[in-house]
């Protein structure tokens, strides 16, 4: 008797198991579609039961939605900061976790030696200056003096015995002063003839200068100077916030010799326009009882003689800024720039703080510690527009602030009598 083959047996049998699973995988599978299509089925039918019970809610999730499309096409501002919670709460996790990745990669990324970012690259390209918000123009106060006239002679007269006696008793100290006021042309000088070291202020005589030779053609303000750093200027922004190689216009140059008395922006576009030489003529016009390159002699703040040149004095520094006023007014289009400059300064100015913020104060300072040296000249559109010269050479800085403080203290008390 012949046995079946065992090999064939198990093969058999393996085939007979294939086909139950299938068929039990096909059951399983049918009867989940059968299933899934009876919910389907269920959910359309309570819908359609639904509609016809409350017919006035169809539809009332879409209308909000148009309504707030409405809204913010109208007002975006406002429907952005109103954003729905449940749209607000969908993405909140979402956000966190891409922030806390970018985060990451930022950290990551700057740890790193080898990465570059852009922060590292500075351009040497000029800057466009940012014009400012608004020109400055002066007030042209329309008030009354309510004092006589005798009364105002005597109170310009103790305010000239004021600063006299104030000059000869300081110990240590010259002091020069000149005052003149630009609507009745009364005027006050105590050593106002003296030489000086007008340091930084002699920028505002040359930014006068410099602004006629642009009347032509207002390109020349857009002329590129390059910043060597090679001169180790005393009092300068743009020595302490750029590098050599960076680029500067010439408006920028000159935004940066009034608004700050920045040294090698006033060297920088001196040597572009020429030297000292070119815009002398014109100042020289204008006031030059002390020239600026003349020789002169004097004795300094310590008893020693002097002689040297880069000298004026407050009577040719006060005749420049009272220049620049009425060159202003007959012309504005020239001089706007210049005003804006010294109007919208942050330097700290002695005038300026006797005055107060009410009384706009047009200002430009010098200083040269080697000389002991400190100068304020000023502009203020008062209840009469005036300027304040003070020079002051003494052993410091801060000495010098104390007398400037005081001299201005004693023009504004002057002025503001006058008003009473």
């Amino acid at each position: 008797m012949k046995y079946p083959n065992p090999t064939f047996l198990k093969t058999a049998r393996d085939v007979k198991n294939k086909r139950r699973t299938r068929i039990l995988i096909l059951c399983v599978v049918v009867s989940v579609i059968i299933l899934f299509m009876t919910f389907v089925l269920t959910i359309a039918k309570k819908g359609r039961e639904y509609a016809k019970l409350y017919p006035e809610l169809v539809g009332a999730a879409t209308a909000e939605r148009t309504e707030r499309s409405s809204l913010a096409a109208l007002r975006p501002d406002y429907f952005e900061q109103t954003t729905t919670t449940e749209e607000t709460t969908t993405t909140t996790e979402e956000t966190t976790t891409t922030t806390e990745l970018m985060a990451s990669v930022v950290e990551t990324t700057t740890e790193d030696p080898n990465a570059t970012t852009t922060e590292e690259v500075v351009s040497n390209e000029p800057e466009q200056f940012t014009p400012y918000a608004e020109d400055f123009h002066f007030s042209n106060s329309t008030a009354l003096q309510t004092v006589s006239h005798t009364r105002r002679d005597q109170l310009r007269d103790d305010l000239r015995y004021n600063v006299f006696n104030y000059a000869n008793e300081l110990e240590g100290t010259r002091l020069s002063f000149y005052y003149i006021n630009l609507e009745n042309n009364e005027f006050i000088g105590i050593n106002e003839l003296e030489p000086i070291v007008p340091a930084g202020a002699f920028a505002l005589p040359v930014s006068i200068a410099f602004y006629q030779m642009c009347e032509d053609t207002t390109a020349y303000l857009y002329d590129v100077v390059t910043y060597d750093g090679t001169n180790g200027y005393n009092s300068s922004v743009i020595e302490a916030e750029y590098n050599p190689g960076k680029q500067f216009y010439l408006r920028t140059l000159s935004y940066y010799m009034l608004a700050h008395t920045d040294t090698a922006a006033f060297n920088m576009l001196l040597d572009r326009i020429g030297g000292i030489d070119m815009v002398l003529p014109r100042i020289n016009e204008i006031s030059s009882y002390i020239a600026f390159d003349s020789t002169t002699s004097y004795t300094n703040y310590l008893g020693q003689d002097m002689l040297g040149s880069n000298r004026s004095s407050v009577y040719d520094m006060a005749l420049y800024a009272e220049y620049l006023y009425y060159a202003y007014l007959n012309d504005p289009e020239i001089y706007q720039d210049i005003i804006n400059d010294l109007a919208y300064s942050e330097a700290p100015s002695a005038v300026a703080n006797a005055f107060g913020e009410s009384r706009p104060t047009l200002s430009i300072s010098g200083q040269n510690d080697n000389f002991g040296a400190y100068t304020e000249l000023s502009i203020v559109d008062a209840e009469e527009p005036i300027v304040v010269c003070i020079y002051c050479e003494c052993d410091s800085r801060n000495t010098a602030s104390v007398i400037m403080a005081d001299i201005a203290t004693y023009v504004s008390r002057y002025i503001a009598s006058c008003y009473e």
